[in-house]
């Protein structure tokens, strides 16, 4: 999940008209200046896990202990900006990954018109509108994004990418096909929604009658910024809503809060969101499953060339009457050093813990492979132009 605090009519991490040029911009058919950017980022992760195997049996360890990723992420992105003779801005997005594994080319690829008048839409990949106004605890974290790096470690932690952790969104439709629309703000307020016809469209894949994808989806925010006696502060609301091709698994029924105060150097932030059946099985909901909750805090302090956060993200999800339920917990401690312009050098140290709850209602109980804790150290360096 990327999010990005909205400002004035238009998306402070949508339009980037402020992002790193070069020298001397090439031009596109004479009325549009393209911007290439690009990000380069190694990581190395060193992490203890135990996982149990069997009821009655011991935690056993699990992986080798590090793994090394020279490409973690990747991608160059080609912005395209115009302005028409009436004010009215244009352009569009074209994000290309550059990962040598990657089994696509492209991420988000998307265009847009954007007016101080009537505010801004977006047509194509690219994040919907609850996803980029939620505001929640991993605004304020340094690193590689603190009590949220359960979320960011692709499968490192194992159990912990189940559940709960693995809910820790507020948006089920990622970078599918769709239509945006932000609203200008006025005094404070911006509001905004989206449509994705089918969650299993995106650029010119056609997965539309694979019969396992969300459609319908609707998204809708709105968020409030404003400063009292110097600090920042800004509050969010979001909901989405949609079907599933799937007739014996529930849609999407999603909604979260959240909010973010900025003061001397100091910003804290927390949120809330509570999945509700989404995604469970039909026969589950009805036997009183859901699909969980979770709320996160994090505090960061900048100073100079660093950036210092602490955060917590706890989640909750019930399971069918007779089964497990699962808690998910994640703690870190997370710092940022700007080395020199372009080059950022980022650490987490976490502790995380998944388990689940048997029958009596007692946490902690063995049941197979589904009680994990540990710990994980992650630094990386990332090159951006």
């Amino acid at each position: 999940m990327k999010k990005g605090l909205l400002a004035s009519s238009a998306l402070v991490g949508a339009s980037l008209l402020g992002a790193p040029a070069m020298a001397a911009a090439p031009t596109v058919a004479d009325n549009l200046q393209l911007t290439i950017v690009g990000t380069m980022r190694s990581t190395l992760f060193v992490y203890n896990q135990d996982q149990d195997t069997a009821p009655g049996y011991p935690l056993v360890d699990e992986g080798k202990g590090y793994t090394f990723r020279g490409n973690d992420e990747s991608e160059i992105r080609f912005l395209a900006r115009g302005k028409a003779d009436n004010g009215l801005a244009y352009g569009f997005d074209v994000e290309v990954q550059t990962q040598t594994n990657d089994s696509t080319n492209a991420d988000e690829v998307w265009f847009f018109i954007d007016s101080p008048s009537f505010g801004r839409i977006e047509i194509g990949d690219q994040d919907d509108a609850p996803d980029r106004m939620m505001i929640d605890g991993a605004d304020a974290q340094a690193g590689r994004g603190g009590n949220n790096v359960g979320t960011d470690t692709g499968g490192v932690i194992g159990r912990t990418e189940l559940a709960t952790i693995d809910s820790a969104t507020i948006t089920r439709s990622g970078d599918s096909s769709k239509v945006i629309y932000f609203t200008p703000r006025f005094s404070g307020f911006q509001f905004g929604a989206s449509f994705t016809p089918d969650t299993g469209m995106d650029g010119g894949e056609d997965a539309d009658r694979s019969g396992s994808n969300f459609t319908d989806v609707w998204g809708f925010g709105v968020n409030y910024q404003n400063t009292f006696s110097g600090a920042r502060v800004t509050v969010a609301a979001t909901y989405q809503t949609g079907g599933n091709e799937d007739d014996t698994l529930e849609g999407v029924d999603i909604w979260g809060v959240g909010g973010q105060v900025v003061y001397a150097g100091f910003t804290f932030a927390a949120g809330y969101a509570n999945s509700g059946d989404t995604l469970r099985s039909k026969a589950d909901t009805a036997a009183g499953a859901d699909g969980g909750n979770w709320w996160n805090v994090g505090l960061m302090y900048t100073t100079g060339k660093w950036d210092f956060s602490v955060g917590y993200f706890a989640g909750a999800a019930s399971n069918p009457s007779g089964t497990p339920d699962s808690e998910s917990m994640v703690a870190a401690i997370s710092a940022t050093y700007r080395v020199a312009p372009g080059w950022v050098l980022a650490g987490d140290v976490a502790t995380f813990e998944y388990e689940t709850r048997d029958a009596t209602g007692i946490f902690g109980t063995p049941v197979a492979g589904s009680n994990v804790d540990g710990w994980m150290f992650i630094f990386s360096s990332t090159l951006t132009f």
